[in-house]
């Protein structure tokens, strides 16, 4: 995987002491910016303006500190943020919860108005969270789509797509717990569950192939969880993308190896 450059300060240093870092050869500087600990202990929500990357490095210490190199002057958050980026995970997701509590769409907006190119372009690992409103099914549908086009448009350097659905079937496990293969259940019966699962299955099969097909390094990941919720999409949508044929490859040899046949 590719690592972000440093990007070229076209500023000159003064001769003091305090600039004695700047002068060295942008090459050592992009190594101790490497050396750096900036990968944070837990993935970094893209939610409403109350949870920016800011206010939420103001607030935890520990995220304070791995942070602290972004804020000595503007050369240096130019130069190491787009390692920042690169490192870490960020979460986005189409939560109807607007507050910082869970990712949504417009702290998705804030967040693309708000970082430069050069760290967008920087961001290889990202987990997607699809919300389901059975009450807005059209607009929830919607929203996935342009989820997807969002990231394809401004995340050019995103590698890893990490699928999680939330309540998009309103189902559960017949039989409970979180058992790979038992089948679905509606929590209730107000709503047509087998048109809306068509339809919902419908947009993440074509999510999962825009995000394939545009390009031969994109790659997903799923959960065993989800990977089991989502089979019967997957199954026909590995026919025609290999990957997604090699992870259910893989998903059917750990379930073998853990039921011991």
């Amino acid at each position: 995987m590719a690592k972000p450059k440093v990007k070229a300060s076209s500023s000159h240093p003064t001769k003091n002491k305090e600039s004695s870092f700047l002068r060295l050869p942008n090459e050592i500087r992009n190594m101790i910016y490497e050396l750096l600990d900036l990968k944070l202990d837990k993935p970094i929500k893209v939610s409403s303006s109350k949870n920016t990357l800011i206010n939420e490095r103001s607030r935890r210490r520990r995220r304070y500190h791995k942070t602290g190199i972004l804020r000595v002057n503007k050369q240096l958050n130019s130069e190491a943020s787009p390692i920042f980026f690169h490192l870490n995970k960020f979460l986005i997701g189409n939560s109807p919860d607007t507050s910082n509590e869970e990712p949504n769409l417009e702290g998705l907006k804030q967040f693309i108005a708000r970082v430069p190119a050069q760290n967008l372009d920087a961001i290889v690992n990202v987990e997607l969270t699809c919300h389901f409103d059975p009450h807005r099914a059209y607009v929830s549908n919607s929203q996935w789509l342009d989820m997807t086009n969002i990231l394809l448009k401004h995340f050019t350097g995103l590698r890893m797509l990490r699928l999680e659905t939330a309540n998009w079937l309103t189902y559960y496990h017949r039989l409970g717990g979180q058992n790979p293969g038992i089948d679905w259940w509606p929590i209730n019966t107000h709503f047509d569950h087998e048109k809306r699962c068509a339809d919902n299955r419908k947009t993440i099969t074509k999510m999962l192939r825009t995000w394939l097909n545009s390009s031969a390094q994109h790659h997903v990941s799923l959960s065993d969880t989800e990977t089991s919720k989502l089979r019967k999409l997957l199954d026909p949508l590995a026919e025609e993308q290999h990957k997604i044929k090699v992870l259910l490859e893989e998903y059917d040899k750990k379930m073998k190896k853990q039921t011991g046949s």
